[in-house]
């Protein structure tokens, strides 16, 4: 199926399907005004009882601030949209815009994008997929005009400590609805005033694509993300009239060292893929103040660019569903056969490609001059360990116990008192490291060297175990491990007070209690609770 030219696109949007009762609110004011999050909410609600054969609206709970979190469900079946009940043999989208409220063109995209779902050109699609919309995902960021929530948090990088209840309703989402394919629509800044700015130079792109790049992402899924999905949406997009490119990370400094996405299951994208789904982050260009666009901030081409690209992802999902949804549903199998798990990842430089050559315009004359980075494009991979036959928790807090079933992860009480072979992890060295966006720091993270004994324990009742046969074995191991990269001792919260010689809360159990055994495929299938990733 073919979706048509940017031009056609840009003609469909100023026309919206259904006659001007279904223009958006952003449409509505002729692309001048940026509509509240209480209006996109009513927008949707007006799609929904335009359209109720084909749309459905469902509460994800409220956000910080106290505003609603909302799910918009799109399909020509009636139990979807009643329910959420899967069809194992229609492809399964999530799309998400907006989570940082400073990049708001990702809603307005998405709220179109639903709309011509709907009751548009793109009605023909929901016959083979189901789809659901968070458009809006942090509506405290959008009222208040501020990139965090309003807790102050930034919640594309919470998804390792899910503090806040936008980042838990979006984790319960990708349970329960168990998506093939996600995308994660983003907004960058081409100004950087304070860094990249103040030394005369500006980033020029218009979309950039990077997949789920974390190393314990199911390799088969990954594979097929990088070497056939991502070149594709790269020569979609581009053939729609944009720029597109591989993400690079963010320069901030004309000298800097140049790496891609992030490798940590902070962010959606990463935390999504290691739950079996296709997933993507599509970045757009977020256009720099006092120039003379013909809508304020060049909102309207910012959106388009948004609608173009999300238009473009949704097109390529139907075009490999069945090869798409086969990988997904193969890698949430995988935990089935247990494999080792990478604890840490870093970008590294790549003998064959020490430098790359990324285009900057120049402030003052602007001139687009290529300019060379060094180039750190490969990812080593570092402490591979075997998953134990389980995890002990001898003293598991309620912040920790509400953590991990934040997440999704089954735990089990010990009942009984039990005598176990366990690895004991001590604390041998630790150091603060610095989190920094644009070249301020925002956060810190807490590396952790550890040495490790081989003891047996006396496992007293009120201790927690983490039975590892249950599909989120390797993201409780990722979680738990305190040389996990993305680790929750990573974090202040957790590793406050931790000195060398401090024993560290999870132990790493050899053998089921009572057998002398290690644990078994038949344990692993039996182990119970909410899965990772599956409804």
């Amino acid at each position: 199926m073919r979706f048509g030219s940017a031009l056609a696109l840009a003609a469909l949007l100023a026309a919206p399907a259904g006659g001007a009762e279904l223009a958006t609110p952003f449409e509505a004011s002729g692309a001048r005004a940026l509509p509240s999050s209480a209006e996109i909410s009513g927008y949707l609600a007006r799609l929904v009882e335009a359209r109720p054969e084909a749309a459905a609206l469902v509460p994800l709970g409220t956000s910080a601030g106290g505003r609603p979190l909302e799910a918009l469900r799109l399909s020509d079946r009636a139990a979807f949209l009643a329910e959420g009940r899967p069809d194992p043999a229609t492809a399964r989208v999530l799309l998400v815009g907006s989570q940082h409220g400073t990049e708001p063109s990702g809603a307005e995209a998405l709220q179109q994008l639903a709309r011509e779902l709907a009751a548009g050109d793109l009605r023909p699609l929901l016959a083979r997929l189901d789809v659901v919309v968070v458009a809006n995902a942090n509506p405290d960021g959008r009222d208040l005009r501020r990139r965090t929530n309003a807790a102050r948090v930034n919640l594309s990088t919470d998804f390792v400590l899910m503090t806040q209840p936008e980042t838990r309703a979006l984790a319960g989402l990708l349970r329960s609805f168990a998506p093939h394919a996600v995308l994660d629509l983003h907004e960058s800044a081409l100004w950087k005033r304070r860094t990249l700015g103040a030394q005369g130079w500006l980033t020029d792109f218009e979309a950039q694509v990077e997949h789920a790049n974390h190393p314990n992402v199911d390799p088969r899924l990954a594979a097929f993300a990088r070497e056939r999905f991502v070149p594709a949406l790269l020569r979609r997009i581009e053939a729609s009239g944009l720029r597109a490119q591989p993400y690079v990370g963010e320069i901030v400094d004309a000298s800097q060292v140049v790496t891609h996405g992030g490798l940590t299951l902070r962010n959606l994208r990463n935390y999504a893929g290691l739950g079996g789904a296709l997933s993507i982050l599509v970045e757009n260009r977020l256009d720099p103040p006092g120039r003379p666009y013909p809508t304020p901030r060049n909102l309207a081409a910012r959106v388009r660019k948004q609608a173009l690209s999300a238009r473009a992802f949704l097109e390529l999902v139907l075009r490999e569903g069945d090869a798409l949804r086969a990988r997904s549903d193969s890698a949430r199998r995988g935990w089935r056969r247990p494999a080792p798990v990478t604890l840490r990842v870093a970008w590294a430089p790549d003998p064959a490609r020490p430098q790359i050559e990324i285009p900057l315009r120049r402030v003052d004359t602007g001139a687009l001059v290529p300019r060379r980075f060094a180039y750190r494009g490969r990812i080593e991979l570092g402490d591979r360990i075997e998953l134990p036959a389980a995890y002990v928790l001898p003293r598991a807090g309620a912040a920790l116990r509400a953590l991990l079933a934040a997440h999704g992860i089954a735990l089990e009480p010990v009942s009984a008192t039990l005598d176990a072979r366990v690895v004991v992890q001590r604390v041998s060295a630790v150091e603060r490291i610095p989190r920094s966006i644009g070249g301020v720091e925002v956060a810190a993270d807490v590396a952790l060297e550890t040495e490790e004994s081989i003891e047996t324990r006396r496992i007293g009742v009120g201790a927690v175990r983490v039975p590892l046969g249950q599909p989120a074995a390797r993201l409780a191991a990722l979680l738990l491990e305190p040389r996990s990269s993305t680790g929750i001792f990573r974090s202040s919260a957790f590793a406050a007070g931790l000195a060398p010689g401090d024993e560290l809360p999870p132990l790493r159990l050899l053998e089921r209690p009572g057998t002398g055994a290690a644990a078994s495929g038949g344990e692993r299938a039996g182990a119970r609770g909410a899965p990772f990733g599956y409804p």
